[in-house]
């Protein structure tokens, strides 16, 4: 076995490792006040279990770092950050139904901002960055195999959240199922237009940071009918944009060419 990939699977277990020695011996036991202590605990775990991932990217020589893209290719995103910054209930915060308390300081918004960026490197590194990419080269990049991948990708990344049930109400269990399938789409789109990992993460995280920021270091009512209404029509518009673009995949990034060139000259 190469150096390398010597080297890459002792990262991943001493990551793994590492992940298994914190929930064991320090998550919940940090003596932090709230919400630091369940901020501290999600980022330190997340961030673990990112890196295991991460490597196991490279290791599978997914060609997904790096941070240059093509332009027109992230123009085409601009709609998904929409649906993100969206996630911010800010007609609520401007009616007064929901208000940030003296929680909300630069402290625990650090804290919040770390802990939505390591679920999602952790999140889109296993499902973007690998389940998405080992379907694209099971499926082929046509149209049709992109396609497929983005569907089976999306749905399984959202019947994982089916792990809620145990400490969740039913009802809302399912609607987290739902609404994580679709932004599994739109993060999968974001990755199979850009290229770069590094798109579909910041998109996840900027979502997770709008729509905990009133739970985290606020109170009040979020879904107030205006923030509903709101909610359908950019979710909506967003949706049939997707669709669109879900059906130009065409001009989408091709992850690999070697391969299907290779696979192309065999057939002939």
């Amino acid at each position: 076995m190469p150096k390398r990939d010597r080297l890459l699977l002792l990262g991943m277990a001493a990551s793994v490792a590492l992940f298994l020695g914190y929930e064991w011996l320090f998550a919940g036991k940090t003596g932090l006040p709230p919400p630091q202590a369940e901020l501290t605990d999600m980022t330190v775990t997340r961030l673990l279990g990112g890196a295991a991932f991460l490597l196991l990217v490279r290791y599978m020589e997914f060609p997904l770092f790096g941070l240059r893209t093509d332009r027109v290719s992230f123009l085409r995103t601009l709609p998904f950050w929409l649906v993100a910054c969206n996630n911010l209930p800010v007609l609520p915060l401007l009616t007064g139904d929901a208000v940030l308390t003296d929680a909300c300081n630069a402290g625990n918004l650090l804290l919040l901002g770390a802990e939505c960026l390591a679920i999602a490197l952790f999140e889109e590194s296993a499902f973007r960055g690998i389940l998405l990419l080992l379907l694209l080269r099971h499926f082929g990049e046509t149209r049709g195999g992109r396609i497929r991948s983005l569907i089976v990708s999306s749905v399984i990344f959202g019947a994982v959240h089916l792990a809620n049930l145990f400490s969740s109400s039913p009802p809302a269990v399912l609607l987290q199922v739902g609404y994580s399938t679709l932004i599994g789409g739109m993060c999968g789109i974001a990755l199979l237009l850009c290229g770069k990992l590094w798109v579909p993460v910041a998109l996840h995280a900027v979502y997770d940071f709008c729509g905990q920021l009133v739970d985290t270091v606020g109170k009040g009512t979020v879904w107030t009918v205006p923030e509903i209404v709101l909610t359908a029509v950019v979710g909506t518009a967003v949706a049939g944009y997707a669709l669109f673009v879900l059906f130009d995949m065409d001009r989408a990034h091709t992850f690999f060419d070697s391969e299907n060139r290779a696979a192309s000259a065999v057939r002939q």
